[in-house]
C-alpha cells in the first residue's frame, strides 16, 4: 500500500521532538571545498589560527598513530594535568570535551529540568541557542548594548524559572569583552541555583589588562568556564576543548559524558601544543600586528568595525552582509555573513596570515568603489 509522501512526511514530523522542528541547523563558515570557484581561495571565517598548526602537535599525532587501534584514555590525568597547571587550578577541575560545543550539551543535560529558562546576550554564539532550543528550554534572549553584552539587564532578566546564564568573554561574532570590575559587579546577589557559563574561547588572544581571567570566582560561584583549543591553539580539525569548574560540577558532567568522548590524536596533539611556546608566541605576533594593519586600513577608508580583543573584527560593510560576502568571493576570500546573528550589514573577518590581509583590504577597496 502505498502511502502519499506529504502523509509519510506528517507522520515523521510526529515522531520527531517538538522543540526541534523549528530549529535550523548550525550554518559553519565556508570552506574552500564548499565553493564551486575554480581560484586560489583564502578562508577568513572561522576565527582559525592564521598560522596553521604547531609541528609539535604534528609530531605527536605521527608519533602516536600506531596506538589508534585502542582506546583513548577516558579522563586523561596527564593532559587534565598540564591544562590544570597552565591554569592554576587543579586536574580534578578539569573536564575535557569533542570541542566545548559538547560542554556545552553536557551542561544542559546536567543541569536543566523542565520548565526552566537559559538566559542568553544576543548576539552571542549560536549554539547556546540550539543546544538549548533543543532540549525544549525556555530561551531568554537580552540584547546588546553598544555592541557589548549587557550585564545589567540580564541580571535583571533572572526569575525563579532561571537556571543557566551563557555569556561568551569575548564575545562572539562581536569580539568586545566585559571588564574585571563588570564581572564582579554582576557576580554579586546571583541566585544560589544559578548556574553561569562565561565561554572564554579568545581568552589567549586577550590583551587587555582589565580582562577577567575567571578563576578566582570557581569557589565562590555556580560557575563553569569553557575553553577550546580550536582557535589560538590551532586544533579545529581534532574537535578538543575543556570546561573548568567545582569538582562537583565536573563530577556532575562526566555522569552525563559519553565515554572515550576525545579521540586519542587530539589528547596527544593537545598536550603538545602546550609545550610549543615558539608556536603560541608567533601566533600572538601575527594576529597582533595583523589586526592592527586590518584596524588601520579600515580607518582610512571609514568603515565602522567593533573594537576586537579576539582573533577577528566584526566590520559594517556599508552594505547587506550577505551580497558583501557572496562578492568576496569573485576575489577568492571566504569571509563570515552575520546575518544569522542579525547584524545584516556585518561580517566577521579572521585575521590572517600578512598577504591575505593585505587581499582582503585591496578586495574591499575595489568593492568600495565599484
Amino acid at each position: 500500500m502505498e502511502i502519499a509522501l506529504s502523509e509519510m512526511s506528517t507522520q515523521l514530523q510526529n515522531l520527531a521532538k517538538k522543540s526541534i522542528l523549528d530549529l535550523q541547523p548550525y550554518q559553519p563558515g565556508l570552506n574552500a571545498k564548499d565553493v564551486g570557484i575554480d581560484k586560489e581561495l583564502i578562508k577568513l571565517a572561522s576565527n582559525e589560527n592564521p598560522i596553521g598548526v604547531s609541528q609539535k602537535a604534528i609530531e605527536a599525532i605521527k608519533s602516536s598513530l600506531e596506538n589508534i587501534y585502542r582506546y583513548p584514555p577516558d579522563r586523561p590525568f596527564s593532559l587534565r594535568e598540564k591544562i590544570a597547571k597552565r591554569c592554576g587550578v587543579n586536574p580534578q577541575n578539569i573536564i575535557l570535551g569533542n570541542g566545548s560545543d559538547e560542554i556545552i550539551e553536557l551542561i544542559i543535560k546536567a543541569f536543566l529540568n523542565p520548565g526552566e529558562e537559559v538566559i542568553l546576550s544576543e548576539p552571542d554564539f549560536l549554539i547556546y541557542k540550539l543546544a538549548a532550543k533543543a532540549a525544549g528550554a525556555k530561551i531568554v534572549c537580552v540584547s546588546v548594548k553598544n555592541f557589548r553584552t549587557d550585564l545589567k539587564r540580564i541580571k535583571l532578566a533572572i526569575n525563579n524559572k532561571t537556571k543557566l546564564i551563557f555569556i561568551s568573554n569575548p564575545n562572539n561574532p562581536l569580539g568586545s569583552y566585559l571588564n574585571q570590575g563588570e564581572i564582579e559587579d554582576f557576580l554579586k546577589d546571583i541566585p544560589e541555583n544559578v548556574v553561569i557559563i562565561f565561554d572564554q574561547a579568545y581568552i589567549e588572544f586577550v590583551q587587555a589588562d582589565d580582562y577577567p581571567r575567571m578563576l578566582e570566582f570557581l569557589d565562590k560561584q555556580n560557575l563553569i568556564l569553557l575553553r577550546t583549543f580550536s582557535k589560538f591553539y590551532g586544533l579545529a580539525g581534532l574537535r578538543i576543548g575543556y570546561g573548568i569548574s567545582n569538582p562537583q560540577f565536573i563530577d556532575y558532567l562526566n555522569r552525563v559524558r559519553l565515554p572515550f568522548n576525545v579521540n586519542y590524536l587530539a589528547q596527544q596533539a593537545a598536550a603538545a601544543v602546550l609545550d610549543d611556546e615558539t608556536f603560541l608566541n608567533q601566533t600572538k605576533e601575527v594576529v597582533s600586528e595583523g589586526k592592527e594593519y586590518i584596524c588601520n586600513s579600515l580607518n582610512k577608508l571609514n568603515f565602522f568595525y567593533i573594537n576586537s580583543a579576539t582573533n577577528f573584527v566584526t566590520i559594517d560593510v556599508q552594505q547587506d552582509g550577505r551580497e558583501f560576502c557572496r562578492r568576496m568571493l569573485a576575489y577568492g576570500i571566504i569571509v563570515r555573513n552575520l546575518k544569522p546573528y542579525k547584524l545584516n550589514n556585518f561580517v566577521r573577518l579572521t585575521i590572517g596570515k600578512k598577504e591575505e590581509n593585505e587581499r582582503f583590504i585591496k578586495a574591499l577597496l575595489e568593492i568600495k568603489n565599484g
